[in-house]
């Protein structure tokens, strides 16, 4: 079954003292390369807990995946002094599963198709922060599920996890109006009436 986005996240993946009440948890999913800028959301982190230092205690990222460009992001990580903040899980294999835990997922990269990640992070209930690029737009129904922004500007996307790391509210609606645009626009169940519209039509 799907995250119902009315539940609390499930945290029993994350690390122990991650599992805490209360905690913000933005997430991203992909291959481990600059093509995917998780720089960019790395730095977007950091200028969040600038604006805000007293979430350091409440805001984290989980970073899913492996690559080439996963040493210089621990780096980059220690540099903004934000390491305590971020867990980069690797490559993994429960991946939906941990979807469950975040409360925003964001998917920086700075070229994109139709992204099956995101897909997946809007079924699972989550409000989405993307580039502007590519399928995104597409997928992306603006301030309804989420936000856009231009690739590899941290200081805009700092403002929109900004937004909804203060606004429990918001998360919830545009998690919930992710999770039903997917289920009416892109399931397998859609795409298959949209077939039958079409050799109706013919």
């Amino acid at each position: 079954a799907r995250f119902c986005p009315s539940r609390p996240p499930r945290r029993d993946l994350l690390p122990t003292l991650w599992q805490a009440e209360g905690l913000f948890i933005v997430g991203t999913v992909g291959r481990v390369r600059p093509i995917k800028d998780q720089a960019t959301l790395l730095r977007a982190l950091a200028e969040v807990l600038q604006r805000r230092p007293n979430w350091h205690a409440r805001l984290r990222l989980v970073l899913v995946g492996d690559g080439p460009s996963l040493q210089p992001l621990r780096r980059l990580a220690a540099d903004l002094g934000i390491t305590n903040q971020v867990w980069f899980a690797g490559a993994r294999h429960d991946v939906a599963a941990l979807l469950q835990a975040m409360n925003l997922f964001v998917l920086p990269s700075l070229n994109e198709g139709i992204s099956n990640t995101l897909l997946e992070a809007m079924a699972t209930g989550l409000p989405v922060l993307a580039t502007a690029v590519g399928g995104n737009v597409e997928l992306i129904d603006e301030s309804v599920v989420g936000a856009t922004f231009a690739p590899g500007d941290h200081v805009a996307l700092a403002s929109k996890i900004e937004s909804y790391a203060g606004n429990g509210e918001k998360s919830t609606h545009h998690g919930a109006a992710a999770r039903q645009r997917v289920l009416t626009h892109f399931s397998l169940q859609a795409m298959v009436a949209a077939y039958g519209d079409i050799y109706e039509m013919l």
